[in-house]
């Protein structure tokens, strides 16, 4: 007689394998249609042992979103409550629907000598409202008379197996979850390493650059600055030769001495000055400009 283990967990069925998919499916589309949250999906065969399975989706517009204990009055005057508040979800049309379904499950698909064998699809639409029905012949046929926006949508949907093959992902167990986790970790983490080495190697190029760019500029300042002060004392010396012959000197506006030539200081506002007091001064004591030299 064999015991099974009371800790091993029974193999889940078809059946509950597609559901635990089709919720993947599900979260998926919700990625792009935030405000659609809930659904309810019946598996309708009456043998489930068979390969085909035919599934009833019904996707209700509205929901509710809380619960209120006491009646409220909103701005414009309506009473609410109490009991359940309702809201709108976002289902997509469609054609927008099975698209999405479609390109989720068709890599699972299984051809046999170019005979599709295991697949899954979406082969009937509708919309329902209270007793009235908008089938899917007259959605094609573009015969709509109402607001589809107020409607519940309902789908059925067809999955096909073959042997042990399943037409959609298998959802992963906590360990696969967690071990996919971390492989997804690993992976964001090498390319945020890779990331931080290439900014790494631009700061050090920036850095050196800036290195070098500081270092020429201080080159070039005292290239600029001496060839300055030589200009400056070439100007200097001219001026006090031309000063030198002149017979009537100039006198010094701050020690009121005669300015000699050796001694005359003409600095860039031309007001002569002799060097000594010059010296002393950073701005012309006639006419305030500062000195810049």
């Amino acid at each position: 007689m064999v015991i099974n283990s009371p800790n091993k967990m029974p193999k889940p069925t078809r059946d509950q394998q597609f559901q635990k998919s089709f919720e993947g499916f599900f979260e998926d589309l919700s990625f792009n249609y935030p405000n659609l949250t809930e659904y309810k999906i019946t598996n309708t065969t009456d043998n489930k042992s068979c390969c085909d399975h035919t599934y009833l989706l019904h996707i209700p517009r509205e929901i509710i979103a809380y619960h209120l204990d006491l009646t409220i009055i909103d701005r414009d005057g309506t009473e609410i409550g109490p009991g359940p508040v309702m809201k709108h979800q976002e289902i997509p049309n469609k054609k927008d629907f099975k698209k999405h379904y479609n390109d989720y499950f068709k890599d699972y698909q299984l051809e046999i000598g170019k005979i599709l064998v295991s697949y899954t699809e979406i082969f009937d639409f509708w919309y329902e409202k209270e007793d009235d029905r908008i089938t899917n012949d007259e959605i094609r046929n573009g015969i709509i008379h109402s607001d589809l926006s107020e409607y519940d949508v309902f789908m059925k949907i067809l999955v096909v197996y073959h042997k042990t093959h399943f037409p959609f992902p298998i959802p992963l167990t906590n360990e696969e979850k967690l071990d996919k986790r971390c492989r997804q970790l690993e992976t964001r983490n090498n390319e945020l390493v890779l990331n931080l080495n290439g900014l790494t190697n631009m700061y050090q190029e920036k850095e050196e650059q800036n290195t070098y760019l500081r270092h020429r500029l201080r080159v070039e300042r005292r290239i600029a600055n001496n060839k300055y002060k030589a200009m400056i004392e070439k100007i200097q010396k001219k001026f006090s030769e031309y000063y030198d012959k002149l017979v009537e000197k100039d006198e010094c506006p701050v020690c009121y001495e005669e300015i000699i030539a050796e001694k005359l200081k003409v600095p860039g506002c031309c007001h002569s000055i002799c060097k000594g007091c010059a010296e002393k001064c950073d701005k012309c004591p006639i006419c305030r400009e500062s000195y810049l030299l």
